[in-house]
């Protein structure tokens, strides 16, 4: 039996890293869930355990006596909840905002693409978990590559600020002692840093996304991240001895799921964007694969080397600076190695090794092993021999779900108290420590402002400006960097921005570009009825010969009876000229993009200079449209604009600039230009035209159905009638 039990133990990890890969097949699989959300979502449940386990340590290793300690440790628990609370609100408006106005017209090609880039950066995500096993398995003493920093480094000075300080040798005044308050509230900024890291960034892949499905991938997420936390706790306490061995697979194995989510994606793009360099759909797979894999693998050397190079040149510390850099390392560590409110293993086998004179430490006055150390006596005497694997769970030391939370009062602090502190007070004085507000009118309007997520977002943002800009502030830390990397972190920080702006710039554009799709097909059955349903049997336009006369007649058959051969469906426009109808012939597979081109070339500089494009022999052939032609034409690209701006800047982004295909299930810039600028509602296009390739049953660039094409053309073959010069 203890055989079983002993195999079962080594295999679930793996079993559990299968499901992981099960997970991310299925969310990288269907357009449905958001690979971005989830992966995202995961990696913050893994950086709140770091950022929680990191004020904890602190705390632990503070002169904190009785229950203000345990205050503190309470405090931290209902930052962290403030900070969930906070986020949750803000993820959600944003989910509303953006799937509010995208919920039903999305573009399906933007959707497309965001799918597959949402893969791609799920893929991203992956690599820089798998990055991080070796130093969360505990193989690194610290992380050498910061792709993405997993602690906001705010824990050190608000457990400073809440312990205060005294003057040495009676000279000179101490910091009084911080509020348990402000301490809450700032464990609620240092976590909420980590989410306001993607607030913004996610903005784009919640375009068409269901309620229901964000929902799911936010517990798709959780759950991955859960499970990763597990599987990384596990390894730590099964496989100590073999660390390396575990790290390396487990870094190949995410490295190899990543490297197949970014083929995925790679192939999603493919497929969306018409990538002219891929083809070959196989060449770009393989490529791919073992080229972000072969990146994987170098970024790990990389990692290694870091860690392993560098320290090696170092001087071996002392057994007190060895004590020293064991509990600065521990406060980034994935899992706090205590027990509850105790001390850390390495560390007490340090203590073990050094503490001559214990006895003294265990009256609680610290100084048997010098100032630095900061270890009370009260937490040291009921954590000697302690050892990892004694009564400490994974739930207790991830800080997600611990007994408290479905506890009373009492009982919650029974349960941080047992095994911490002797001396406390009764349990109901400690937790009204921890939540304590003052009662005042004015003070109480400040809690109340503080409780809503919108300071903390303020007070987040200011923090954030002044740790991007830290050389306006004359930063001591950032003074000290090299050149070099103070020029990396400038890099990493401008490219940090450049993303977040571009996020909500495509997010922004995908919300406008819908409720222009929208005021699209709501017109569209107008057009219809005006422009298509009597084209065949209303006025028509038809000249005596080539070269002769043009006007209008009210009917087809008007028209053959005076002898005349119709040259469009329609009544004549300043377009129904035999200069404008060669050019609608002789550029029928060009004029839209070209027309398109002069919009872009002369954008901000008025209509005239756009009429001017339009006349000179960009257009095609030797010459442009005639001037009252042009005029249409141009009114009617202003008419665009402002109708359909964002379909256009959207299709950009897809890569379906060319794309003018009109339908109703196919709503592009043709399609909307179309709707809006052509039929009087506003723009007047086609009856100022007169003349246009589907009126004069010419198949152009533009892709339409057959009952948008003109069938009673008198000119069977344009071809013959215009001869291309020579």
């Amino acid at each position: 039996m203890t055989n079983l039990k002993s195999i079962a133990s080594d295999v679930i990890p793996a079993i559990l890293l299968g499901f992981l890969t099960a997970i991310l097949y299925l969310v990288a699989a269907y357009q449905f869930f958001c690979a971005a959300l989830v992966c995202i979502i995961a990696w913050n449940v893994v950086v709140k355990t770091l950022e929680l386990n990191d004020f904890r340590h602190r705390i632990k290793y503070s002169s904190l006596r009785g229950p203000r300690y345990i205050a503190a440790l309470v405090a931290t628990r209902l930052g962290l909840r403030d900070a969930i609370v906070d986020w949750s609100v803000l993820y959600s408006i944003g989910y509303a905002i953006v799937a509010g106005f995208t919920w039903n017209d999305a573009d399906p090609n933007s959707l497309l693409v965001l799918w597959g880039i949402s893969v791609m950066i799920g893929a991203l995500m992956l690599a820089v978990l798998g990055l991080k096993v070796p130093h969360w398995l505990g193989l690194y003493p610290k992380s050498g590559l910061h792709l993405i920093d997993d602690t906001s480094n705010l824990a050190k000075q608000a457990v400073q600020d809440l312990v205060g300080s005294i003057p040495r040798d009676g000279e000179g005044e101490g910091c009084p002692e911080g509020s348990i308050t402000d301490f809450r509230y700032q464990v609620r900024i240092a976590m909420g840093k980590h989410f306001a890291k993607f607030c913004f960034f996610l903005l784009p892949f919640y375009v068409g996304l269901k309620v229901w499905w964000f929902f799911v991938s936010v517990l798709i997420g959780y759950v991955f991240g859960y499970t990763y936390l597990y599987v990384v706790y596990k390894s730590r306490k099964r496989f100590r001895k073999h660390r390396g061995k575990v790290a390396l697979l487990a870094s190949a194995y995410m490295s190899i799921v990543s490297a197949l989510m970014l083929m995925e994606g790679m192939s999603i793009a493919n497929e969306s964007w018409n990538l002219h360099f891929a083809r070959r759909e196989n060449g770009l797979m393989f490529v791919s694969f073992f080229g972000w894999f072969g990146i994987c693998l170098l970024l790990q050397a990389a990692n290694y080397y870091l860690n392993y190079t560098f320290k090696d040149r170092l001087p071996r510390p002392s057994a007190i600076e060895r004590f020293s850099i064991a509990e600065i390392n521990h406060s980034a560590s994935l899992f706090d190695d205590t027990g509850r409110g105790g001390i850390t293993t390495e560390t007490n086998d340090l203590l073990e090794a050094l503490a001559e004179g214990d006895e003294e430490n265990e009256e609680g006055d610290g100084d048997g092993l010098g100032e630095p150390l900061m270890v009370s006596g009260r937490r040291t005497r009921f954590q000697k021999g302690y050892r990892d694997d004694a009564n400490v769970s994974f739930f207790y030391r991830t800080g997600y779900f611990d007994p408290s939370s479905v506890s009373t009062t009492k009982e919650l602090l029974e349960r941080v108290v047992r095994g911490s502190v002797v001396e406390t007070s009764s349990s109901k004085e400690t937790y009204d420590l921890a939540v304590a507000q003052d009662g005042e009118p004015a003070k109480s309007y400040s809690s109340i402002w503080r409780a809503l997520p919108f300071k903390p977002l303020c007070d987040i943002f200011v923090l954030g400006y002044r740790e991007t800009f830290p050389c306006c502030y004359k930063n001591a830390d950032f003074q000290k960097r090299s050149c070099c990397d103070k020029f990396v972190f400038m890099i990493s920080r401008t490219v940090g921005i450049l993303l977040n702006m571009l996020a909500l710039y495509v997010a922004l554009v995908a919300c406008l570009a819908t409720l222009q799709i929208t005021n699209t097909k709501a017109k569209l059955p107008f057009v219809h009825e005006k422009l298509y349903k009597h084209m065949d049997s209303g006025p028509v336009c038809a000249f005596e010969n080539k070269g002769g006369d043009i006007k209008t007649f009210s009917s087809e058959e008007d028209a053959h009876q005076a002898h005349y051969q119709i040259a469009h469906c329609g009544a004549c426009g300043n377009c129904s000229n035999w200069i404008d109808l060669e050019l609608q012939w002789s550029t029928r597979n060009s004029l839209a993009q070209q027309s398109q081109k002069c919009g872009i070339k002369t954008l901000g500089r008025g209509i005239h200079a756009l009429q001017e494009c339009l006349e000179s022999p960009m257009i095609g052939g030797t010459h442009g449209f005639t001037t009252e032609c042009a005029k249409c034409w141009a009114e009617d690209i202003f008419c665009t604009k402002s109708f359909c701006i964002f379909i256009y800047l959207q299709t950009r982004m897809t890569n379906q600039v060319g794309n003018f295909k009109v339908g109703p299930d196919s709503i592009t810039s043709a399609t909307c230009e179309e709707a809006n600028c052509e039929a009087g509602n506003p723009g007047h296009f086609v009856p100022c035209v007169g003349a246009n390739r589907r009126r004069m049953n010419i198949t152009s660039d533009i892709a339409r159905p057959g009952a948008q094409q003109c069938q009673i053309v008198d000119v069977h073959s344009w071809n013959e009638f215009f001869p291309p010069q020579i």
